[in-house]
């Protein structure tokens, strides 16, 4: 056991490793961002806090949400449909090959955002400027790691596997395998593993394998200038599986021998470390989605996708794009997560877009 809980430490220690552009002095503590709890063994006592995530064309992901829903109030929309998309008939036999076909658009030919059209959001590369992670268990010296200027590639090689609506609705859930998802970015920790003491910086990557993963959203239709178009409430992203981890950590130690036995343990225990980095890893990938299908469903008529759309319509009486706005502002200026989907209760009072500081009940956070 207390070889596991050592290991459990080199795993954190490598979960929170990235490239760090910033600071080497002592990681700040958790109390400045969202604690996040992730389960582990009786006693202990994991938290990841998390900090601001970019894109390629945004600033703060929160911030980009925000953005999407307040200044694209459907007024820049695709007024054609484009050539390569396929609309499908929902009554049709073949809609559910032809709706993954449809919906691949928006991790491959949309994947940088949807040309000439404002306010679009890209999901690659994606960007994470920093968060940490602090392992403070039984029997084990608290370990801090902090990752910055993370680059995250691969997302846009997504392949749809299916896409499953309920009946009479458009809340759909999709399931998905990317061949390769890479982490560069920079790490500082701060600590102890197998009783050297660890302060240090530097580079590290990290490549997830044939992962499987799951998209589950919350949908509406709203009208504008006679379209109809899908409105986001919600989203979750959730990891199914993967194949295989690939890591490395550069100077953890100064000793290039030590270096590499301590990144084989972590490549060799790699599910063990996934586990401990995987909400890390669905926090950070739910926003962009967020955000990159928010883009998507605000652009393009949801006609284009199925033509034959019908639904309960939920827009604004007189259907012109400031009321709608307004409708779309009080719905929609608050980032929804995936945290969201799990709680039954409703918001907090006083509640708004959800920064990367702001604190989120412990129960929400935990993986289930």
């Amino acid at each position: 056991m207390h070889f596991i809980n050592i290991l459990y430490a080199l795993v954190v220690l490598c979960a929170v490793s990235a490239p760090t552009f910033g600071n080497h002095n002592n990681a700040p503590n958790c109390s400045g961002g969202t604690s996040c709890p992730i389960s582990g063994s009786s006693g202990s006592s994991t938290t990841t806090t998390t900090g601001a995530t970019t894109t390629a064309k945004s600033g703060a992901l929160s911030s980009t949400t925000e953005t999407v829903q307040s200044n694209n109030n459907y007024e820049h929309f695709l007024k054609e449909k484009p050539k390569d998309l396929q609309t499908c008939q929902r009554k049709s036999a073949d809609f559910d090959k032809c709706i993954v076909n449809a919906y691949q658009h928006i991790f491959s030919t949309w994947k940088n955002g949807i040309n000439d059209v404002p306010h679009s959001v890209p999901i690659d590369p994606l960007f994470v400027r920093e968060f940490e992670v602090i392992e403070d268990r039984e029997n084990i010296t608290p370990i801090t790691v902090k990752m910055n200027n993370i680059t995250v590639t691969g997302l846009s090689e997504a392949k749809v596997k299916s896409v499953n609506f309920k009946d009479n609705e458009y809340d759909f859930k999709m399931t998905y395998l990317v061949p390769k998802i890479r982490l560069n970015g920079q790490y500082t920790a701060q600590g102890q593993v197998l009783l050297l003491k660890i302060d240090t910086v530097g580079e590290m990557f990290m490549e997830i394998i044939e992962g499987l993963y799951t998209v589950t959203t919350k949908v509406k239709l709203r009208t504008v200038e006679n379209h109809k178009f899908f409105d986001l409430k919600a989203l979750q992203f959730n990891v199914d599986s993967i194949k295989d981890l690939h890591l490395h950590f550069a100077n953890l130690f100064k000793d290039k021998v030590l270096n590499d036995n301590t990144n084989a343990v972590f490549n060799g225990s790699w599910r063990v470390f996934f586990d401990i980095f995987k909400p890390k890893i669905e926090a950070e990938i739910n926003k962009v989605l967020l955000a990159h299908f928010r883009s998507v469903f605000g652009q393009v008529p949801a006609e284009y996708f199925i033509a034959d759309v019908t639904a309960a319509v939920e827009s604004s009486k007189t259907g012109t794009h400031s009321s709608l706005h307004s409708s779309s502002s009080s719905d929609s200026a608050k980032v929804v997560t995936h945290l969201e989907l799990q709680q039954q209760a409703p918001p907090q009072h006083g509640s708004s877009v959800a920064h990367a500081t702001t604190k989120v009940p412990e129960k929400a956070n935990k993986v289930h």
